[in-house]
């Protein structure tokens, strides 16, 4: 196998252990960000949305 293609192949594995790595904290950034301090439901909204971005 030529090392370019070698090289590909785990980059694609790495970008896709990455991507999955993002997506899976996605769900559980408004919690985290009620437990730092972040109390009215508008504001956790708020700030999930600029830690997501």
């Amino acid at each position: 196998m030529p090392t370019w293609r070698r090289n590909l192949i785990v980059l694609v594995l790495v970008q896709l252990l990455s991507t999955a790595g993002f997506s899976l904290v996605f769900p559980f950034l408004p919690l985290y960000v009620n437990e730092i301090g972040i109390a009215t439901r508008g504001s956790v909204e708020f700030w999930a949305g600029m830690v997501f971005s």
